[in-house]
């Protein structure tokens, strides 16, 4: 028995679809209330949802990345297969970066040193850490050899991938500055990088690099902010990076720099507003006309009822062993939450203290001084922060 849209030409039957199903998106899509935790995970790990629908609505959310950082890894393809094995690929990594450990002081302080040497007197408080955190991260972590005298061309990469990220957020496509802007980021990276990263040399460089940046920037002005009680940790850390009790010193404050100042405040995944678009013989236009997107608040629920009267200070002592309550586990989504939860949860916290620690020693020697500005960015927002070459500490 034929249904009434097969009696109708094939236009209006689409335009019957999209009236229907117009109706229904407005009838049931909801601004996001209540409890932000709740909601958080409703959204990151809804329940009846397949490994390939969640990777759908998180590439579908990331196509912008895409076409503007030529991503071409997990976050923006939803192959389960690729899935698995950049899994697999960070895990090999993260492995070998574990295993260097002890070496990880003594090559950090070379790489520093050279790069301090070849710095100007002063430069923004952004640059030094973008450079410091991609020199070490590239190196230790990627395998990469990128010699510190190259650090303009670092900062092309790291100023690149910061204006090619905004410029993905417009909501048009990538223009020919923007192409030309990327390949230079590529042919760069291309000489620094092992052969096997040449062929989409962001797909590991983005996940590593991007947000630790700033999570070290923010670990490095708390510290110098707030005398000694927050740098101590980080720095006792990088002397002594394989101590388990140190570790856990330092991760109480890589852990609240996580909380308040989150590098992803909100993830998107994109999904669609009635069941029936799911169809494949759906034109395409259709369904991205169709789809929505649902914001998961990280920054919200880091705030909320459950940290208590003190969710708004800093207070890295609420992560001592004993003190965080489940609630509290629970709605802590730095890394994002449910089978797509970021595959270095555990180690990421070690590696941006690490880094941290690193340049904080630079500081307490004197190699560098901190210019404080008035207050604390994030991507962007460090006005009035600079690093000055120099045999005295002024934060």
């Amino acid at each position: 028995m034929k249904t009434c849209y097969e009696y109708l030409p094939l236009e209006l039957s689409y335009l019957v679809l999209l009236l229907g199903c117009g109706l229904a998106a407005i009838l049931t899509i909801r601004p996001a209330k209540g409890n932000p935790v709740a909601h958080l995970h409703t959204i990151l790990n809804p329940p009846g949802h397949t490994i390939e629908a969640l990777l759908a609505a998180r590439a579908s959310a990331n196509a912008r990345l895409s076409r503007f950082l030529g991503l071409t890894n997990t976050f923006t393809d939803p192959s389960p297969t690729l899935h698995t094995a950049f899994r697999r690929t960070a895990r090999v990594l993260l492995a070998r970066f574990t295993a260097r450990l002890p070496s990880f002081p003594s090559t950090s302080r070379t790489l520093l040193a050279d790069l301090v040497e070849c710095l100007p007197l002063e430069l923004p408080f952004a640059d030094f850490v973008q450079l410091a955190t991609f020199i070490l991260v590239s190196t230790t972590l990627l395998g990469a050899h990128v010699p510190p005298a190259d650090w303009r061309a670092v900062l092309a990469v790291t100023h690149g991938i910061n204006d090619l990220w905004t410029l993905s957020k417009r909501g048009c496509g990538p223009d020919a500055a923007a192409r030309a802007q990327l390949a230079a980021v590529h042919a760069h990276l291309r000489r620094w990088l092992p052969e096997e990263h040449h062929a989409a040399p962001l797909d590991l460089v983005i996940p590593t690099y991007e947000t630790t940046w700033r999570v070290v920037a923010v670990l490095i002005a708390r510290g110098g902010g707030d005398g000694d009680t927050y740098a101590a940790p980080l720095r006792a850390l990088f002397t002594a990076p394989t101590d388990r009790a140190l570790c856990d010193a330092a991760a109480g404050v890589v852990r609240e720099v996580l909380r308040l100042h989150p590098p992803v405040k909100r993830i998107a995944r994109v999904g669609l507003t009635c069941r029936w678009l799911h169809s494949r013989t759906l034109p395409v236009f259709l369904r991205r006309l169709f789809s929505v997107t649902h914001i998961a608040d990280v920054r919200a629920a880091h705030t909320s009822a459950v940290w208590g009267a003190s969710a708004a200070d800093f207070d890295p002592g609420r992560f001592d062993h004993g003190r965080l309550t489940p609630a509290q586990r629970h709605a802590f989504a730095s890394f994002g939450a449910g089978p797509l939860a970021c595959v270095a949860a555990n180690d990421a916290p070690r590696i941006a203290g690490l880094i941290a620690g690193a340049v904080l020693e630079r500081i307490t020697e004197g190699d560098v001084m901190v210019r404080r500005g008035e207050k604390i960015g994030d991507r962007r927002g460090w006005d009035g922060w600079s690093v000055k070459k120099g045999t005295c500490v002024r934060f």
